[in-house]
């Protein structure tokens, strides 16, 4: 008997414009099947944010739908991401203005992100379903501070149903890569802050706010996947609407070549890293929140998929005991391209339209071995990457 799922929980995790073209690659595998309609929230990181901003922006700051997705939004994205550079907008805007180095310097990438990619609008100006959270961490609380349709805000800080955001700045400081974007300084409204009920996220008492400016830095600091505003270990999905969850989770790997302990420089452009103990702890976080999940999908909990950058179809059919019909190894990406595709830097900068290919590629071609192999609803038989290529102008 086939199982109706009416409406999928979507998270999407941070990783540079790595992330953004993997997500790419798994909201056409689900475009293919006509299942973007059934997205009914998005929670979003870094790499995420700015794959949904595309997605939005090209679409008229609406969802679009699976055809629209395909035969518009996909190709403007690669177009964006294959011929203009955030990362040398932004350097660029730096230069031209060093003093905002001192100030908030995120405030560049947003600008980046209006000039370059058409990133317009505010929160409020698009529809109020799939709702969408963009995550990011606020300095002064230590807490996930979020964006939505609906409110900006965090458990500790308080909540705000009023106070308007443009999507640029939502997205900058979802994604504040690393010694690129920087800290976005926020101005608070003194007025409309409420503690919500976090069982339905309506407003119970008001309160006032700590400060008149919050500064917000990269979501991944606090959780690189995105997943604690859709879905609590102790009360399950924070939606009861909800059926399914797909997680998609383009972290970047923990690197092996190692430098000095307290080393920033690398021999990739921008030639700055973190230090790796944020690495470390950040790669710790992620593992913690991925081992919450798969244990409440195992369990039978709740219904959900993890799909993982860096693992082939192969190392998929494995895990999950399948085989797809077509045995033809070369009718998936390589080992080599695999490991290409996850040793991507995490970064903003402009895209080979090759790399763009192999990227999007790999989200779709492990979208489909894990909905397919995992045997997710709706999801019956395996569409090879070959087979729809065409489709994609």
């Amino acid at each position: 008997m086939s199982i109706s799922v009416e409406k999928y929980a979507l998270v999407l995790s941070g990783g540079g414009v790595r992330a953004t073209v993997f997500h790419l690659g798994l909201l056409l595998r689900l475009a293919v099947e006509d299942r973007l309609r059934k997205v009914a929230i998005l929670s979003t990181v870094s790499g995420g944010s700015l794959a949904v901003a595309l997605v939005f922006s090209n679409a008229g700051l609406r969802w679009p739908s699976s055809d629209s997705f395909i035969e518009k939004v996909l190709p403007q994205a690669r177009v964006l991401l294959t011929e203009r550079s955030l990362q040398g907008k932004t350097l660029l805007r730096t230069i031209v203005r060093p003093w905002s180095l001192l100030g908030s310097r995120g405030k560049l990438f947003a600008d980046a992100l209006e000039d370059c990619w058409e990133i317009r609008g505010t929160m409020k100006d698009l529809d109020e379903t799939p709702q969408w959270f963009i995550n990011s961490t606020c300095y002064e609380t230590g807490r996930n501070w979020r964006f939505s349709q609906r409110h900006i805000g965090d458990w500790k800080f308080g909540h705000n149903f009023q106070q308007t955001v443009p999507i640029s700045i939502a997205v900058a400081a979802s994604a504040a890569i690393p010694y690129l974007a920087g800290m976005i300084r926020l101005g608070i409204e003194p007025d409309g802050w409420y503690n919500i009920n976090p069982a339905t996220d309506e407003p119970v008492r008001p309160v006032k706010p700590m400060s008149t400016t919050v500064r917000l830095w990269d979501g991944g600091v606090y959780e690189n996947l995105g997943v604690e505003p859709v879905y609590k270990p102790q009360r399950g999905f924070v939606d009861k609407n909800i059926d399914s969850l797909i997680v998609s989770d383009a972290s970047a790997y923990l690197r092996e070549d190692l430098g000095p302990a307290s080393g920033v420089f690398s021999s990739q452009f921008p030639f700055l890293r973190p230090p790796r103990l944020f690495d470390i702890a950040t790669e710790q976080s992620r593992a913690l929140r991925t081992r919450l999940i798969m244990e409440a999908i195992t369990s039978g909990r709740i219904r959900g998929v993890l799909v993982r950058l860096g693992r082939s179809v192969e190392y998929i059919d494995n895990q999950a005991g399948t085989t797809h019909e077509n045995t033809n190894p070369s009718a998936f990406l390589d080992t080599e391209n695999v490991i290409r595709v996850a040793n991507y830097a995490t970064n903003a900068s402009q895209m080979e339209a090759a790399e763009f290919e192999t990227i999007l590629r790999h989200g779709f071609e492990t979208a489909d071995a894990t909905l397919v192999g995992y045997r997710f609803p709706e999801f019956s038989h395996h569409i090879l990457w070959g087979e729809i290529v065409g489709r994609v102008p």
